[in-house]
């Protein structure tokens, strides 16, 4: 998010995968390896997944966690690497201390037991190429039609690495709407969408629909408090139980937000 105070730039990433030249063949090495990585390689290796497959897998939610379960059949680790909940972390510091201490209670002969040649864990890193999508929106109007314009790689890079990015809770979309356009239930209901768990197409209809709704808000409001109150049908309106009950419904919590 870039651009003047009130203004919403959409921007998407080209994500380019590079090798490290790190790479291990038991727990004691993968161990090594998490402890030095960049940091672009922990972020790759357990959230590249969103990106390529759009929902979060079932069984083994990151390649750390497939690799100790399947290839070196360590599975109760391999479990405990999978239990690691990586929305829950705004930083990779600090899912990369979590994964670490994992990695490290196991001990003696097991941490040392070898894969065969050509099994062993190779550490890729993400490269991403950051670009402006040309759309932009300085009105919730605009920013509900660049959502509906941008390709996932855009959703993914405001939802998903701004997450992490910026280290702080919410994603660019709700810090947007809550900051610039001062709606801060709005924001709350996006913020509350959780990529993870939905594909990234599915995640944009979540957004359109919370969107609509306010837009749809805005405009019964508008209409209704457009009648002057010197008339007495605007300040009839207003007062009306009618005008009150319509306010609610569209104040009401929409539902889906997960």
């Amino acid at each position: 998010m870039s651009g003047s105070a009130n203004f919403f730039v959409f921007y998407t990433s080209v994500p380019l995968v590079g090798l490290t030249g790190q790479r291990a063949k038991n727990v004691r090495e993968l161990a090594e390896a998490v402890e030095r990585a960049e940091a672009s390689s922990i972020f790759f290796h357990t959230h590249h997944y969103v990106r390529e497959h759009h929902f979060l897998s079932e069984e083994y939610p990151s390649d750390f966690a497939y690799w100790v379960a399947e290839i070196l059949s360590e599975k109760a680790l391999g479990e405990r690497l999978a239990f690691v909940d990586i929305r829950h972390f705004t930083s990779i510091e600090a899912l990369r201390s979590e994964i670490l201490s994992i990695l490290k209670s196991q001990g003696g002969k097991r941490a040392e037991r070898e894969v065969l040649p050509g099994l062993e864990f190779h550490f890729c890193k993400s490269i991403n190429i950051v670009a402006p999508t040309g759309y932009s929106a300085s009105s919730l109007a605009e920013f509900r039609d660049g959502l509906e314009r941008v390709d996932h790689n855009s959703l993914y890079y405001h939802l998903v690495e701004a997450h992490l990015r910026d280290e702080k809770p919410g994603n660019d979309f709700s810090n947007w709407v809550a900051e610039c356009l001062g709606k801060e239930k709005l924001a709350g209901q996006i913020a509350q969408i959780d990529p993870y768990l939905n594909t990234l197409e599915q995640t944009r209809q979540k957004l359109l629909s919370l969107t609509d709704r306010e837009l749809a808000k805005e405009r019964v409001v508008a209409k209704l408090g457009s009648y002057p109150q010197t008339t007495g049908v605007g300040r009839l309106l207003q007062e009306s139980e009618l005008f009150k009950k319509l306010r609610n419904i569209f104040e009401k919590k929409a539902p889906g937000k997960s």
